[in-house]
């Protein structure tokens, strides 16, 4: 708050962070551009020996805060993978990735995954960031969901969290059945015929390999592959 001083009078406003031993410039104008409020992102180091200084035409007039303050990073927690629109398979190596700022090594975090869209979460886990240096095995139930969520949040000191930023897909193992041929057909050495199959949960990049044997499944011999 400013007393007594016109809109025309100049001010400064500085930044201190060594208790006020030495200032940085981080505004300067007059007493009207501010209205006795100074909109302000810190930078730089963090510090617990901040102080603001105020001064008014010079050293006619100037205050400082009264006591040091602490600036330091944000606590940010960033679900980094899955985060929207992948696709993960139950049972192939998966893994949550995430980023922390801010927080402190000792900081327990809880793993949770949703498959309706946020509207409930089940439990993954739990481990320090110092332990899991970034990732954490993600196993789900093998359901299909295309309304998959993972959340990270702090367990203990503050309280931090993040979601996956869209659904993602969780998809099953995939079911096959062979249609053709099946028991009692009889195929002749040396004809054409179809092997069919149904098949539920495939992905474009899954690879088929055909196999056939003919000592009743005792050993099995390569026909081709191929993707789905």
């Amino acid at each position: 708050t400013s007393t007594g001083l016109g809109d025309a009078t100049p001010l400064t406003i500085g930044f201190s962070t060594d208790g006020g031993a030495s200032y940085t410039e981080i505004a300067t104008g007059v007493v009207g551009d501010f209205s006795g409020t100074f909109d302000w992102a810190p930078e730089g180091e963090p510090t617990t020996a901040a102080k603001i200084k105020v001064t008014v035409d010079g050293d006619k007039a100037l205050d400082e805060s009264d006591d040091d303050f602490t600036v330091r990073i944000k606590p940010l927690l960033t679900v980094v993978y899955p985060n929207g629109g992948e696709t993960v398979r139950f049972g192939k190596p998966a893994q949550i990735e995430f980023t922390t700022e801010g927080l402190d090594a000792t900081t327990s975090l809880l793993f949770e995954y949703s498959l309706d869209n946020g509207t409930t979460y089940q439990e993954l886990g739990v481990g320090t960031i110092a332990e899991l240096a970034g990732v954490y095995d993600l196993v789900m139930v093998e359901e299909y969901s295309d309304e998959a969520l993972v959340r990270i949040s702090t367990e203990t000191g503050e309280t931090v969290s993040d979601t996956s930023d869209e659904v993602f897909t969780s998809v099953p193992r995939p079911v096959l059945a062979i249609t053709s041929p099946t028991e009692g057909e009889t195929l002749f050495i040396g004809g054409s015929y179809d092997v069919t199959w149904t098949a539920q949960y495939l992905l474009d990049s899954d690879e088929l390999e055909l196999l056939y044997s003919a000592d009743g499944g005792t050993t099995f011999s390569s026909q081709g592959s191929g993707l789905a």
